[in-house]
């Protein structure tokens, strides 16, 4: 999900512990016996839904006129392409950046250190 005041893609919602919602309904005996590759294999799943889901929003929104400007004035977009292009570049680059501390939250939430 795209979070407005950081301008990134993100898992984390704006609560004040934004990565809860990851483990709603679950207790964190269940995964506190999970290797690290496991965990990473969980936090990879949760990431693909999620970056599926932005760029396939993404491509649907009909509502974009070109040429549409980027984060400056200098990114001028002709097309829906070029757009999309860097929009999911951007996505990529953002949850692969947040990998590590999904992970992070995640082995500290499932040593019981988290409430």
């Amino acid at each position: 999900m795209y979070n407005q005041t950081t301008k990134s893609y993100t898992l984390g919602d704006a609560s004040t512990s934004p990565y809860d919602w990851l483990v709603e309904n679950m207790e964190p005996a269940d995964c506190a016996g999970m290797t690290n590759g496991e965990i990473y294999a969980w936090i990879d799943q949760q990431i693909s839904i999620a970056k599926d889901s932005d760029i396939q929003e993404l491509k649907n929104d009909e509502d974009r006129v070109y040429p549409r400007f980027g984060y400056t004035t200098a990114q001028v977009f002709e097309d829906e392409e070029s757009y999309i292009t860097f929009k999911t570049e951007e996505i990529n680059e953002d949850y692969a950046k947040e990998r590590e501390d999904v992970f992070s939250w995640l082995k500290e939430w499932s040593s019981g250190d988290k409430e």
